[in-house]
């Protein structure tokens, strides 16, 4: 089966905004030299034409650095011959192109479902958990156990891609920056190797729950590698268990408890420690420390805790290339949080009640 789809204009996917002022503020870094937080007209469209030999409308530099129009396919072929693929990089919805796209792409599955195809949705879902699984595996991974994700090409618009080996225990990062490997190796415990099973690809979660606390991501870049994916592959769960248990959560098992003790931790705003209700609702220790003394890590509570709030703020701040606050991203994350299916979930931890308001509504259209 072809793809009809292959640029993010043909949709209008609920990342585009995001992918489109990430791709304004790398253009306009690339142009001038440094992005700021204005969009710098008359320097940029001086250089633009310098550089392609096109003029840039004021009106459409605006509208690319404010999210609201993916540019058109002759400026995309212009910018890919002048900077090296840089429109490809965040205007096509891939697997492989870096991982904030990736994660970006993610937030789509929900709306995909609810608006367009269901059955594209699941599939692109199983194709974002291989994708993960193949990058953070301790042992090799041949082939996929959905064929049909890689007979599509993985995700609705993505560009087919000849097949090409991927080396063992090797991270390609985000983006690379000058004196950091592109690359990382993974040494991962046997412990922590069992827990990725090789015929459910949803046990990632727990692999990269565990490996984390495990070796506390000594490395800022793989801190960063780590939340994008392990955030990529919490959306890809959430879309699949609304889709075979919508009204069931309490049936959801392991994969849906750490989905929604990462909602409460990464999704919800911070509540401070001088709030009364500090210790009864910090998301850390009641939902995702019960998960991890299940697992035997052995980590130390407030080192880890510490981690995954550094963790907290690695996100937000790799989402600030799109020149959002953090406030606005977490709206946005919100009203693109699965799919759009009315549950309430009452959670082992003691205390905890997630209204079915509160999970993400209205995939981009309001709440």
């Amino acid at each position: 089966m072809t793809l009809s789809v292959t640029w993010r204009s043909a949709r209008k996917f609920p990342s585009n905004p995001l992918c489109i002022r990430a791709f304004a503020r790398e253009l306009q870094a690339a142009l001038i030299g440094e992005v700021g937080k204005k969009p710098q007209y008359p320097e940029v469209e001086r250089a633009f034409q310098k550089r392609t030999g096109a003029e840039l409308g004021k009106a459409t530099w605006s509208e690319w650095w404010n999210g609201r129009r993916v540019p058109n396919a002759t400026y995309r072929t212009l910018i890919d011959t002048a900077f090296k693929n840089l429109a490809s990089k965040w205007l096509y919805r891939s697997l492989e192109e870096n991982r904030l796209q990736r994660y970006l792409s993610a937030l789509d599955l929900g709306w995909l479902y609810d608006h367009e195809s269901p059955d594209d949705a699941e599939t692109e879902a199983w194709a974002f958990l291989m994708a993960v699984v193949h990058d953070w595996a301790p042992y090799p991974v041949e082939g996929t156990l959905f064929p049909e994700a890689v007979a599509r090409g993985g995700l609705v618009g993505d560009r087919r891609r000849k097949k090409r080996p991927r080396p063992r225990h090797v991270i390609p990062l985000f983006h690379k920056r000058k004196g950091v490997a592109a690359r990382l190796d993974l040494e991962v415990s046997r412990d922590t190797a069992i827990l990725l099973e090789p015929l459910n690809p949803s046990s990632v979660l727990s692999y990269l729950l565990r490996y984390a606390a495990e070796t506390q991501l000594p490395d800022p870049t793989l801190k960063q590698a780590f939340i994008l994916d392990f955030l990529t592959a919490v959306n890809a769960c959430l879309c699949l268990l609304q889709m075979v248990a919508p009204h069931r959560p309490e049936h959801w098992g392991r994969p849906g408890l750490i989905v929604l003790a990462c909602e409460d931790l990464f999704w919800l705003p911070d509540l401070s420690r001088d709030d009364p209700f500090w210790e009864l609702s910090e998301p850390f220790g009641q939902c995702i420390w019960p998960l991890l003394e299940e697992m035997n890590v052995g980590a130390d509570l407030d080192k880890t805790r510490r981690l995954f709030y550094e963790l907290k703020e690695t996100y937000y701040a790799s989402m600030a290339v799109t020149g959002l606050d953090a406030e606005t991203v977490l709206d946005c994350v919100r009203d693109n949080l699965g799919c759009d299916v009315v549950v309430e979930y009452v959670g082992n931890a003691p205390g905890r009640v997630v209204q079915p308001e509160s999970r993400g509504r209205g995939k981009g259209q309001g709440k």
